[in-house]
């Protein structure tokens, strides 16, 4: 059966009711749907993730923490300690991106290489399977494309700190496709499972959800997923509400408050510094305007853009499909032959790749710090004042405690330098 529901009557699209709620899901047609335009889409996506990371000989961005707090589970029987060795804060981050990479064999920084980009190339065939639900098999190929070659889509989680981010991206788009394939059970269990592996993700998809179901459920029996949703996520509330209370939980959860700016938005839009993905998009949200029962697509990417964190990833999900709805009908008209999109593929995904760079900490700093953890004695303290990246991984390479690293302390209200710290950074280290 087709996923257009263009050419497909509503009635025989609607997903009917069966037995077996784990068995809405559809693995059968899962498993057989064999979409080049989803291969074309993982593979484009698959390199430009990889190609910031090759040479790198250390993980992209940030990491350090949870580097950190894998190796305090490896050492404490995998129950989490009260706060995170070297670094001070409190240990109450989600945990399940945390155990994966604690359970991975092999050293965690190493792990951080690749994980976050194995799960943030799997969000694309995610993405995929959601449009195909939303919009139609053929608009979802290209919104697959269009979704792997924003830089936005990905930039933040192929970093180290993705192998939360990008997990977390990944169940919440899960999530919302069980609520477009209306079942409840999947729905539960993969929104337990995003609210114990990254904040953000589980706002984005909790928002997700209410526009999905508004469009394509309308059923209380959606309900029936919040007591498996508690049930999963409860393990992780019991554990952190005693100590953080809620006003805690809810300082760390909205630490990043949403802020729409030109800036913002223009990172959004444009794919490698060009315009024409803005303005295509823009076409999308024109031609779902003009159509009453696609509208729901254009509320769903304004609510991303005004909800707290990083907007840039979340809105590229809607915007991708946005993308699609307006090349498909330009695709429609056979201009080309199909395995022309190859290699127009191929330039765009060069241009990404070489446009797009992903920051990563300096071998001359990761030897400094190496240093101080050898010969600086351990009782003493810094204050790091150089880049972001450097206070990020200064306490787990140097074996020491940062003042000014404040990653983690967003559930206790922060961190503040103290007068006998040894400064990192500018100027250099006194005495």
């Amino acid at each position: 059966m087709s996923l257009d529901s263009a050419h497909v009557p509503a009635a025989v699209v609607r997903t009917r009711a069966i037995g077996s709620a784990l068995g809405g899901i559809g693995w059968r047609r899962l498993l057989v749907a064999t979409s080049p335009g989803l291969l074309l889409a993982v593979v484009a996506g698959a390199v430009v993730r990889i190609v910031p990371a090759v040479g790198a000989g250390f993980p992209l961005g940030d990491g350090g923490l949870f580097v950190q707090m894998a190796l305090d589970l490896r050492s404490n029987g995998f129950i989490p300690p009260p706060t995170v060795t070297h670094y001070g804060a409190p240990w109450v981050y989600p945990p399940a991106g945390l155990y994966i990479l604690a359970l991975v064999p092999g050293d965690p920084i190493d792990t951080l290489r690749w994980l976050p980009i194995l799960w943030s190339v799997a969000l694309i065939a995610a993405v995929w399977l959601l449009a195909c639900e939303l919009v139609g098999k053929r608009i979802a190929d290209l919104a697959a494309l269009a979704y792997a070659l924003l830089p936005w889509s990905y930039w933040w989680l192929i970093q180290g700190g993705g192998v939360t981010r990008a997990l977390g991206a990944l169940l919440a788009v899960l999530a919302i496709w069980a609520t477009a394939r209306r079942t409840w059970l999947p729905l539960g269990i993969l929104l337990g499972l995003t609210v114990i592996t990254h904040p953000e993700a589980a706002f984005f998809a909790t928002t997700g959800i209410v526009v999905v179901w508004a469009v394509r459920w309308r059923s209380w029996r959606a309900l029936l997923a919040v007591p498996v949703t508690l049930a999963i996520a409860g393990a992780w509330l019991v554990i952190i509400l005693p100590p953080l209370g809620l006003d805690g939980l809810l300082r760390g959860l909205m630490s990043r408050p949403g802020a729409v700016s030109y800036d913002s938005v223009r990172k959004v839009l444009v794919l490698a510094e060009l315009w024409p993905a803005a303005l295509l998009g823009v076409l999308g949200v024109v031609l779902c305007l003009r159509h009453r029962t696609a509208r729901w697509l254009v509320v769903w990417a304004v609510v991303c853009m005004v909800s707290p964190g990083a907007i840039g990833r979340w809105v590229a999900i809607p915007w991708s499909m946005l993308i699609g709805l307006a090349i498909e009908p330009i695709f429609a008209l056979r201009l080309a032959p199909r395995w022309a999109s190859v290699p127009v593929t191929a330039v765009l995904a060069a241009a990404v790749a070489i446009t797009v760079t992903v920051p990563v900490l300096p071998a001359a700093d990761r030897a400094r710090m190496a240093a101080i953890a050898q010969t600086v004695d351990p009782g003493i303290t810094y204050a790091v004042y150089d880049s972001r990246l450097t206070r990020e991984w200064f306490p787990l390479l140097a074996r020491h405690h940062s003042t000014t690293t404040k990653v983690g302390f967003e559930w206790v209200g922060g961190i503040t330098p103290t007068a006998g710290d040894r400064v990192y950074g500018i100027p250099e280290d006194s005495p």
